[in-house]
């Protein structure tokens, strides 16, 4: 089994959980595990519909919505000749509705079947523009909620168990 996660990361949290999700299929004895910024996917979009590869999307959530350009790579992909297996995560700061549910939607009518999809809340870009430098993102430091570690465990467990 292959896992291909592909992110968009505006400020660093997407790509932050992406690393770490990564980890978390390495304990789940998942070798095979390639991140790819959407930048790159969009060059070879056919890696990403073979039988044997997971599919994971993740992105920030933006005006509830994903980014256009994790939009315009699900809108790309290819209808699958059996159900490969995706997941979908976001980020958000204050809400992510159900902005999975538009990635969602669209690989279920590509013929993926979704194993699973998690929203996790993620501190706020805010802080950069009031340059407070005892905030730990203008540190350089991503800091998540205190359960993140659970959260991504049984995220992991959910898709490998579908």
């Amino acid at each position: 089994m292959q896992v291909k996660l592909v992110y968009f990361s505006g400020t660093g949290n997407t790509k932050f959980l992406s690393e770490k999700l990564l980890e978390k299929f390495k304990e789940k004895e998942v070798r095979d595990i390639q991140l790819v910024p959407v930048e790159d996917a969009l060059h070879d979009l056919s890696s990403f519909e073979r039988e044997d590869v997971i599919l994971g999307i993740g992105y920030p959530v933006y005006d509830l919505m994903p980014p256009d350009i994790i939009l315009e790579f699900v809108n790309k992909l290819n209808k699958t000749k059996s159900q490969n297996l995706a997941f979908v995560f976001s980020t958000y700061t204050t809400s992510p509705l159900d902005s999975n549910y538009y990635i969602i939607e669209k690989l279920q009518e590509l013929g993926f079947h979704v194993a699973s999809q998690e929203h996790f809340k993620a501190p706020g870009a805010s802080s950069y523009f009031y340059f407070n430098p005892n905030m730990p993102v203008v540190k350089g430091k991503t800091v998540f909620h205190k359960g993140i570690n659970k959260q991504l465990d049984a995220f992991v467990s959910d898709i490998l168990n579908s």
